[in-house]
């Protein structure tokens, strides 16, 4: 069995699309029901169910393995702050992976966190340093709820800028990562049954090396 958490967003339609998927069984859990109608006509083999109603989902108790993908989890992008909202939105999705970690409880649970690199090094100013603290955070959050159960595993991508589609006619989308090549190292780390944590991208590897050197400056600064 697996999982999908944030089913609409571009990195859950490129793995959902990749042949792996064809001999899974797949539960999809979309923001609303708008959402979930619109994955129920894409997905018509899948089982889908909208956030606020997940308190009712009750799975058959036959799957030993189950991958949670969190391919959305709290704020996806880095936007204004808005504590009230941000934490609003953090407690609810929170809400659904207990629910399916108590859900799977006889099953052998891996969930699979795609972040983003900016997690890594939360001395970021302004948007930017904000959205970077909250994605720390619910990885470590993530962490300790799986860690707390016997056999469980935790695996976290740490991608940069992601982009549809890498064009030499726009040289600086070659150091992004695509979608699809997300997707094809998400479903490795599903199918290995392994733990990882991994940063992907050229982009991240640079801004990770530079933001070492900065904060090696400042440091140094008297």
């Amino acid at each position: 069995m697996t999982v999908v958490l944030g089913p609409c967003t571009k990195l859950a339609g490129a793995l959902l699309k990749m042949p792996w998927v064809r001999g899974q069984e797949l539960l999809l859990v979309g923001l609303d029901g708008t959402e979930k109608e619109k994955l129920k006509k894409e997905y018509p083999e899948a089982a889908v169910f909208a956030l606020d109603k997940m308190g009712d989902y009750a799975p058959e108790k036959k799957y030993k393995f189950v991958n949670i993908c969190c391919c959305a989890l709290g704020m996806i992008h880095p936007r204004p702050i808005d504590w009230e909202t941000d934490l609003k939105e953090a407690k609810r999705d929170l809400a659904v992976l207990d629910k399916l970690l108590q859900s799977y409880s006889h099953a052998r649970v891996h969930v699979i966190f795609v972040c983003s690199v900016l997690a890594l090094s939360v001395n970021s100013r302004g948007r930017t340093g904000y959205y970077a603290g909250w994605k720390h955070i619910l990885s470590k959050v993530l962490q300790s709820k799986v860690e707390s159960i016997p056999e469980s595993r935790f695996s976290v991508l740490y991608p940069g800028r992601l982009t549809k589609k890498r064009s030499i006619f726009n040289p600086v989308s070659l150091l992004y990562s695509s979608y699809p090549s997300v997707a094809k190292k998400l479903a490795r780390i599903i199918i290995s049954g392994e733990s990882r944590r991994r940063i992907i991208g050229y982009d991240a590897r640079i801004w990770l090396m530079l933001r070492g050197v900065a904060t090696g400056m400042s440091a140094m600064r008297f």
